[in-house]
């Protein structure tokens, strides 16, 4: 009989720069917040009816920061938010920017399972989605 052995290596393949990054501690749990993080404020001047695409895209792309925090424990907050933001920004994607709807679908969809689901890192994924698809609409 032959006995053998087999090494498994694991690796995340993501590198978080904490030089980049501050914490703040809530009630005995500390969370990293980057130190120039827009709020919707900063990037959202009117209201959802009469502002741009661009400012609808940046506050939707900005509720998308701290949302993996939001997907392990299950709230909804930002979720919440980020589903208003795109109840107003999809019909308006489709008429001005099609190319940009599937992008911005699948990390909205994603973000939706994160939190439902209580899966942060698919909160992540849906952020560098949602990122990826903001540079494509400013290029």
């Amino acid at each position: 009989m032959a006995v053998g052995t087999v090494t498994v290596s694991v690796s995340c393949g993501e590198t978080i720069d904490l030089a980049t990054t501050t914490t703040t501690s809530i009630i005995g749990t500390t969370i990293a917040v980057a130190p120039d993080a827009p709020s919707v404020d900063d990037v959202l001047t009117g209201d959802l009816e009469t502002a741009s695409l661009t400012e609808l895209i940046d506050a939707l792309v900005v509720n998308f920061q701290g949302l993996d925090d939001d997907a392990a424990v299950g709230d909804r907050s930002r979720l919440d938010d980020i589903l208003s933001l795109w109840a107003v920004l999809e019909t308006r994607l489709i008429d001005e920017r099609p190319g940009l709807h599937h992008g911005f679908t699948q990390a909205v969809d994603l973000a939706t399972l994160a939190v439902e689901r209580r899966r942060p890192a698919d909160a992540t994924k849906a952020q560098r989605i949602a990122l990826e698809m903001r540079a494509s609409a400013a290029g």
